[in-house]
């Protein structure tokens, strides 16, 4: 009844809990769904390198995105969001406490093109050695603003594709980003080997 995939894992010894899919169809048919829905993703991330509204993207974000580490439902958000401002990932992160190899990365930090070159710093001005979290105020990024269309957008989205949890993240240097994520990984099929040319996510 279980895949053979863990997709997370805590503590250690006798005290270890291993979280994993449940394969109803067994382990054969699990492996078979997953190669499908890897291939997708794939084809999936090699459609949005291609878009120019996503791009420059560093190395190791290309890379995630070329193997298809990327987890379906970011994908196609991402699709969505660079159909209504460039955005830039700057990587993409989290497949869960200690998951297998192959889990796929269901998190991101995003730049938002439109938004660089404004005011830069942490909360209440004071600079610190950590990254600060918080809404942004009207002042600085109003609801007109790129960084909050973004947002806005993303916490519009109906389930599956509402993240568990999208913010605006202040740097000690640099522009803001938005932090997004996602909880579980998602179901596979999502993509139903389709162009991502199109499709949104709302």
């Amino acid at each position: 009844m279980y895949a053979p995939v863990i997709i997370a894992s805590f503590g250690t010894g006798g005290m270890r809990i291993d979280v994993r899919a449940v394969a109803p169809a067994g382990a054969a048919a699990y492996r078979a769904t997953l190669a499908t829905d890897l291939a997708a993703r794939r084809a999936a991330g090699s459609e949005l390198l291609h878009k120019p509204a996503a791009r420059p993207l560093p190395r190791p974000a290309r890379s995630d995105l070329a193997a298809g580490q990327v987890d379906s439902r970011l994908l196609l958000m991402l699709a969505a969001v660079v159909s209504i401002e460039p955005v830039r990932v700057t990587a993409f992160t989290d497949s869960g406490p200690r998951a297998a190899h192959g889990v796929p990365l269901r998190a991101a930090d995003l730049a938002v093109l439109a938004q660089a070159g404004s005011a830069t710093g942490s909360a209440n001005g004071t600079a610190t050695g950590t990254r600060q979290e918080r809404h942004a105020p009207a002042a600085a990024h109003g609801p007109g603003s790129a960084l909050q269309r973004v947002l806005t957008f993303m916490r519009a989205q109906r389930p599956p594709y509402r993240p568990t949890r999208a913010a605006i993240v202040h740097r000690r240097t640099g522009p803001p980003l938005i932090s997004v994520e996602f909880g579980a990984p998602s179901l596979a099929g999502l993509l139903q080997g389709q162009p991502l040319t199109g499709r949104g996510s709302a």
